[in-house]
């Protein structure tokens, strides 16, 4: 039987899609998961939704599939127009065309519906066939170029076959909209390619040797589903293309495996009966033959086991063999590929050196026009500085100028602030030399601190110094002879050496405040340490 659901919006479709009669409804875009052939979703990922225990997958952060769903207005008005002439079309988003016998229920919603209206068309249609219209929007990468180069992937071609069988159609015609990503600023562009139809015998369908096989697969999915039972293949979803081996290995030996239980009693039994058994000089013999016994048990037992574990290595071994060999051929293909896409990003990275190489000597000549001096400096800190994440693909041209223009800017800015301190040259060139080693502006200014404050410390030294000099008695002084004249002039040829050092105390007499101040200004212009030590008062 074959019937379409009509749904008035998403919601219902969502719902509708779900079950048909009770009966769980299988959908075309989904049959390659079932019969465990789609290579980004296992049929146990597809069994956990069908028996509740998992939630649909949520695809609405998937970049392919909202593409797929941005870019398919555009596919299909592409398909009208290449095929307006022999097809007349009719798009109904919310329909769900259901086929359901006593065993299956499978449904689909099409991406167009098509009916040939002419008999000159390049598909060898015959007017007034249907058939359906699916549309993909695959990301254009060597892997896809290869995998879509004759046909559809087979995964796709089984939603076509699953598609016939719910509408009971003529034919399914695919069309694919490949994107080229644009990279480095580069526009992203579509390429439009549609692919030769599948036609079946509508009334024969399930005579097709395709249909029959999916079917049969889909069925045993179903069985799986009905008794809560996992599938046999394709067990954990990886979102990666799966390969899926079958080795059917013999464990044991058949006839030791059968008779394991009984030689254990048997065993049991023997054992048993030895427990009891006193050795002693009288019965040193039994004791010995029993022994001997127990140790052919044992190494009868040792030996099978052997042989058992050998026959189950051999095929583990073959496989690990075989399964080495492919693991080699998938390395050497992925060494051959790497090898070119190494060579192809080498060439992207260079080319991409040359153009960072010519940004930076126009911001340069732009910004250290006439301002050689400048220029000279700006080298000297090593120019621009290069960031190694400029090479990525995801950093455009514009946006590296941008940062380039940004790093001389602050340097110039700080070149005009150290400037600032030019007219002490001692000061300028301490901050030039500390900001050339990191480029940071508060290098200089720590220079110029650290700088200034020697100078601080190296005045105060000199200054104490020469108050010690003046206030502090010499570690190698002579007491100079004690003169006495009457005039107060003091005889410096009676003094035995010129060179030395002395200390000489002596009286004034009869002075005004004038003299005293006087002779206070003579002994501070001559360097000569002086100290009062008391003064009177002379009576009128």
């Amino acid at each position: 039987m074959r019937t379409v659901v009509r749904c008035k919006d998403r919601q219902e479709w969502l719902e509708k899609r779900k079950a048909f009669w009770g009966q769980t409804l299988y959908n075309a875009s989904d049959m390659a998961a079932y019969i465990g052939d789609n290579p980004y979703r296992s049929a146990y990922d597809a069994w956990l939704e069908k028996t509740g225990k998992a939630k649909p997958q949520d695809l609405s952060d998937n970049a392919n599939i909202q593409r797929g769903i941005i870019r398919e207005a555009f596919i299909r008005e592409t398909f009208e127009e290449s095929n307006e002439a022999w097809f007349r079309t009719e798009y109904r988003p919310f329909d769900i065309y259901v086929y359901k016998d006593e065993e299956i229920a499978i449904g689909a919603t099409l991406d167009l519906e098509v009916e040939v209206t002419s008999d000159d068309n390049p598909y060898g249609l015959k007017k007034g066939m249907k058939g359906i219209a699916e549309f993909k929007s695959p990301l254009a990468t060597p892997q896809t170029t290869a995998l879509w180069r004759d046909n559809p992937p087979v995964h796709y071609m089984e939603q076509q076959y699953a598609q016939l069988m719910a509408t009971g159609w003529d034919f399914d015609i695919l069309a694919a909209e490949f994107c080229h990503e644009g990279v480095d600023g580069r526009e992203t562009t579509y390429e439009y390619r549609q692919y030769s139809p599948i036609v079946v015998d509508a009334e024969k369908l399930w005579d097709d040797s395709n249909a029959k096989e999916i079917r049969r697969r889909l069925l045993e999915f179903d069985s799986c589903v009905r008794e809560g039972r996992m599938p046999d293949k394709n067990i954990q979803g990886t979102g990666e293309l799966q390969v899926v081996f079958k080795a059917d290995v013999t464990l044991m030996d058949k006839d030791f495996y059968a008779n394991f239980d009984e030689v254990k009693q048997a065993l049991a039994l023997r054992v048993q009966s030895f427990k009891g058994l006193e050795v002693s000089e009288d019965n040193e013999k039994e004791g010995k033959a029993a022994r001997a016994e127990l140790n052919r048990i044992r190494t009868s037992i040792e030996d099978k086991r052997k042989e058992v574990v050998r026959k189950w290595d051999e095929p583990k071994n073959l496989f690990n063999q075989r399964c080495k060999e492919l693991l080699e051929d998938v390395d050497r293909a992925v060494d051959e590929l790497d090898a070119q896409l190494k060579a192809i990003e080498a060439s992207r990275i260079e080319a991409k050196r040359r153009d960072i190489g010519i940004i930076v000597q126009n911001a340069m000549g732009a910004a250290f026009a006439g301002m050689d001096a400048m220029r000279s400096f700006f080298d000297n800190c090593g120019g621009v500085v290069y960031d190694s994440k400029w090479e990525n693909r995801g950093s455009s041209l514009p946006s590296i100028k941008k940062a380039i223009e940004a790093q001389i800017d602050r340097f110039k800015k700080d070149f005009d602030l150290m400037s600032g301190f030019r007219d002490d040259e001692e000061v300028y060139n301490a901050m030039l030399m500390a900001y050339a080693q990191r480029r940071e502006v508060s290098d200089a200014m720590d220079a110029r601190t650290r700088l200034l404050d020697t100078r601080g410390i190296a005045a105060r030294a000199r200054q104490e110094r020469a108050v010690e000099k003046a206030v502090q008695k010499p570690m190698a002084i002579q007491e100079a002879p004690v003169v006495e004249t009457k005039d107060a002039i003091i005889n410096t040829d009676t003094l035995p050496n010129k060179e030395q050092l002395y200390t000489l105390g002596f009286e004034v007499r009869h002075v005004t405040r004038e003299d005293i101040a006087a002779l206070n200004d003579f002994l501070k212009a001559k360097g000569i340490a002086f100290k009062k030590t008391y003064s009177t008062r002379e009576e009128e």
